[in-house]
């Protein structure tokens, strides 16, 4: 927010005593009083207005001192019995009333407060209302408001300045995230034609919240190396600091001068996550057969191979790949937690250098689909999951019913991201009915993290052998 008139106080805990404050603040660019609720396009043009222009706070039930001095003058507040009926008429000026919708918080401050003379039954709402870069908001009526000293007041359709700056913000994020999106790591040579998965985490799409991890470097590496959480952990030994974040790698078990498994953490929860994919290059399909040896489906996978008259393939295993993704919703999980985040994130990925690959994934109702519809082949190098740079190309992964316990949580937004990746290389996302019932619908999750599990072992003992 430009402006906050209780400070450092944190939104969610303000309580009736805080609003003294207002006594010393005036209407203008950034704060209206209202005494009453007025209605829902009243409040719709006061919103986008705040909206368009710099953000701002709209308090229902407080009234000015005088036109003279338009600071809070008295808190008279909104009845109890009225209270519901105001918030929804601000929710459907919001959602139904602006195009396209802005983003606000709400809070109710109930009384009684003797300081502020606010009675017992009556409430103060709080609206605040930050800049929006998803400009120009549209009042129904087709006029766009833009605040102007103390008043809402609309832009004239000649005034184009104005318009062009506000359509000018929402530009200026795409080329944000064109950037982000075309921007890439340097891979040495030998590694660069290595397939991968590139991770792309957004805390707030439209930045207009703009949460912010402002916590020491000891605090990051504990979040980033801890193997806390019954899910998943995925540890990184490395975390260091960068010009504006942090850059956390997996070193043990790998060169350092390679590029492993690596998150770069920005200040404002952006994260851009690389994750190596295991893959195996043979002549022949029964040189699979060593390659993944521990895994229960190999025969059929090499079987579908020859059916499918394939005998030279370059091989991706996807095996690790949910394990790893509920190792990196745990981490977000925490740094969320860490910088004050309670909404939703974004996610959009690539595959990188996946032309010529058959994925395997040691789950029987992928085999089975497989032996039906045959096997699928990349044909690109690089996939786009979502193509494009817009904010509505990012796949937001919600904050959750809280009353679900953290691992299931963490599940299901790992199951999100998994579910959107494989569906890009050809896999069905999900199963019901018929078939193999460990593998149905309701034990998707059990398979795949069986899957995974499978992997580590097989890892294991591929470093056992060597040694």
């Amino acid at each position: 927010m430009k402006y906050d008139p209780f400070g450092e106080k944190n939104f969610d805990s303000l309580k009736a005593d805080d609003l003294m404050v207002l006594k010393k603040v005036s209407e203008g660019w950034y704060v209206e009083y209202k005494r009453e609720m007025p209605k829902s396009d009243s409040i719709a043009k006061s919103i986008s207005a705040l909206a368009n222009t710099y953000g701002g706070w709209l308090f229902y039930g407080i009234d000015e001192k005088s036109k003279s001095e338009a600071v809070a003058g008295s808190f008279p507040g909104i009845e109890t019995k009225e209270l519901e009926i105001g918030l929804s008429r601000i929710r459907n000026a919001a959602a139904q009333l602006i195009s396209p919708s802005p983003h606000y918080d709400v809070r109710v401050i109930d009384g009684p407060s003797e300081e502020l003379g606010l009675m017992e039954g009556r409430s103060v709402i709080v609206l605040r209302i930050p800049q929006s870069v998803n400009t120009p908001h549209v009042h129904r009526t087709g006029v766009v408001y833009r605040r102007v000293g103390d008043a809402s007041e609309p832009v004239a359709e000649t005034d184009r300045i104005q318009l062009e700056h506000l359509v000018g913000r929402r530009k200026a994020l795409e080329r944000r995230y064109a950037k982000l999106l075309r921007s890439h790591i340097d891979i040495p040579r030998d590694q660069a034609k290595h397939p991968y998965l590139r991770i792309v985490l957004v805390g707030d799409v439209w930045q207009d919240r703009q949460p912010w991890l402002d916590i020491d470097l000891s605090v990051v590496r504990e979040a980033m190396a801890s193997m806390a959480g019954s899910v998943a952990t995925l540890p990184f030994d490395a975390v260091h600091t960068t010009a504006t974040g942090y850059l956390a790698r997996q070193l043990k078990g790998n060169r350092p001068d390679q590029v492993g498994l690596m998150w770069q953490l920005e200040r404002d929860l952006q994260s851009d996550i690389h994750v190596p994919l295991n893959y195996f290059s043979v002549d022949k399909a029964e040189e699979l057969q060593t390659h993944l040896q521990g895994f229960d489906h190999v025969n059929r996978f090499v079987n579908v191979l020859h059916a499918s008259g394939v005998d030279a393939v370059r091989v991706i295993d996807l095996n690790f790949l949910f394990m790893t993704l509920l190792g990196v919703v745990n981490i977000q999980e925490k740094l969320a937690e860490l910088a004050g985040w309670k909404g939703s994130y974004w996610f959009k990925a690539q595959l990188v250098n996946v032309a010529g690959t058959v994925p395997f994934l040691d789950v029987s109702s992928i085999m089975r689909d497989f032996e039906v519809n045959n096997i699928p082949i990349g044909f690109r190098n690089k996939i786009e999951i979502f193509v494009g740079h817009r904010p509505e190309s990012f796949i937001e992964i919600e904050h959750g019913d809280n009353s679900l316990v953290g691992d299931v949580r963490v599940s299901l937004k790992a199951i999100t991201m998994f579910t959107n990746i494989v569906r890009s290389l050809g896999l069905p996302e999900w199963f019901s009915g018929g078939g193999d019932k460990s593998d149905d619908a309701g034990n998707y999750y059990m398979a795949l993290h069986a899957a995974g599990m499978r992997a580590i072992n097989v890892q294991a003992n591929r470093k056992t052998k060597v040694v």
